[in-house]
């Protein structure tokens, strides 16, 4: 293949009005500094169908995306190579020649898209974080699968794909401020895991760990639900591993660029391999370091029919997860000081020359609290001992939890009034004084005894409620 032409993604080619807001904030407010930094990264890029910077100027999130992975991958060596119509790249991992596909996770049909911040912190029109992660979750999910079924109906018997590695890369761009969230929804699609049970110790602030918890499957906003653990068994062999990161966005390219901005702040969150407090940074642009890999996520696949080789991702700047198949759980590990999440703010102290592009006013679909069908009670995994055989209902706006003490065999039973999904949603809501808690404790014989003690309890008090309302 020769030499790519250099591409020039700034110049316009499209009219303003058909341009994504993000690439016309960056070219009429962001940095030539920052702008130099997204360029570079595009150094060796083969624009295969001449539209690439068509929909880097009018899609930009997938389009960006592509750019830092490549950037990504020449920084690893991997020879990122674009010959082929399909996938995105072909790389070389080791002995192996590895198929790599790039995507991200839109916002629903409706819902705000992740670019339109606009009066969302003034507004408080910022949904619960539990259900953030949720909705962000079954977007992730849904790419996950939906480019998983395209791989196997278009991609699979091509002739420098076939037989080799698969790696899928995915981004989540579907609602604003992602990078809040972490990595706590991709976990979820691939290992079911969601988050440890733990109380912080009130003098040290140290977490005191005495449970985990799982989440098997999600609830959209229509009431379906979405399985979970994609990488729990042998159904997506075919996927090697998940690249991720909710840290490649415009405040990667700000803390790379050359800009000194010393209106600039950053906080960053980043990994404490030496205790359970994550370090925190928070410094002005020109004390501020981050790196291009920082934040990147390898998810492996432990059923993958071709493992690749993990040896390029050691020892730099990317945490490493999977799923250990004989303990049934998910395992990771990262790097001291690997970049969990970050955000930065510019306190603007001269006039702004050219007026910020606001779009016009529009109603967007809120993220909903789904509620499961009324008095269903579900199986909940989690690990929190000497609680097992744990149970979760929604009973008329109330979340109903159902457990086994393993120490005397009796059940027992606790609600909350408010809509919950998850263990860890039911213990910080429970600490909450202005909402309502029941229990019924008495050592039943029987979940469906225990079931129908904690009804009677929430009958009881509604009626109390009922009798102060008076």
């Amino acid at each position: 293949m020769s030499k790519p032409k250099p591409i020039d993604l700034w110049t316009p080619i499209v009219a303003t009005e058909k341009q994504h807001n993000n690439f016309r904030w960056i070219l009429e407010r962001g940095s030539e500094a920052g702008r130099e930094v997204i360029s570079s990264w595009a150094e060796g890029f083969h624009d295969r169908d001449g539209k690439f910077v068509r929909e880097f100027q009018t899609t930009f999130d997938s389009a960006f995306w592509e750019l830092y992975l490549f950037a990504c991958f020449k920084e690893l060596k991997l020879s990122p190579r674009m010959d082929h119509h399909a996938p995105d790249f072909m790389l070389k991992i080791g002995a192996a020649s590895v198929a790599a596909e790039a995507t991200v996770a839109k916002e629903a049909e409706g819902h705000r898209p992740e670019w339109d911040k606009y009066d969302l912190r003034k507004a408080h029109d910022i949904a619960d974080l539990a259900q953030r992660v949720r909705y962000t979750t079954v977007r992730l999910a849904s790419r996950f699968v939906s480019k998983v079924a395209e791989y196997r109906k278009k991609y699979s018997a091509l002739p420098h794909i076939k037989g080799r590695p698969f790696v899928l890369c995915i981004a989540p761009f579907d609602q604003p401020f992602t990078f809040d969230l972490a990595q706590q929804a991709m976990r979820r699609v691939l290992y079911r895991a969601d988050t440890p049970i733990f109380q912080r110790d009130p003098k040290t602030g140290e977490a005191i760990v005495f449970g985990v918890s799982e989440v098997d499957r999600v609830t959209k906003d229509a009431g379906v639900d979405v399985p979970l653990g994609v990488f729990c068994d042998a159904s997506f062999s075919e996927v090697s591993a998940v690249i991720f990161s909710t840290t490649a966005t415009w405040c990667k390219v700000r803390a790379l660029s050359a800009d000194s901005e010393e209106g600039t702040i950053f906080r960053a969150e980043r990994y404490n391999a030496h205790g359970t407090i994550p370090l925190l940074t928070v410094a002005k642009k020109p004390q501020y370091r981050e790196t291009l890999l920082d934040g990147l996520i390898l998810c492996l696949n432990p059923f993958a029919s071709h493992p690749i080789d993990v040896e390029p991702f050691l020892n730099r700047e990317i945490a490493l997860e999977s799923w250990h198949r004989e303990a049934q759980t998910y395992v990771g590990a990262a790097p001291h000081e690997w970049l969990i999440r970050r955000f930065c703010l510019t306190a603007n102290v001269v006039p702004e020359v050219t007026p910020a592009p606001k779009p016009p006013a529009r109603v967007y679909k809120e993220i909903k609290v789904p509620v499961w069908p009324n008095g269903e009670l579900r199986p909940v995994p989690v690990v929190m001992w000497p609680a097992v055989d744990q149970h979760m209902a929604h009973l008329d706006g109330w979340t109903v939890v159902v457990f086994r003490d393993a120490v005397d065999d009796a059940w027992e039973a606790m609600a909350i009034h408010a809509i919950v999904h998850t263990i860890p949603e039911f213990r910080e809501k429970n600490n909450d004084d202005a909402i309502q808690t029941v229990m019924a404790i008495n050592d039943y014989p029987s979940r469906d005894g225990a079931f129908e003690a904690i009804k009677k309890a929430i009958k009881a008090a509604k009626r109390s409620r009922r009798g102060r309302n008076r």
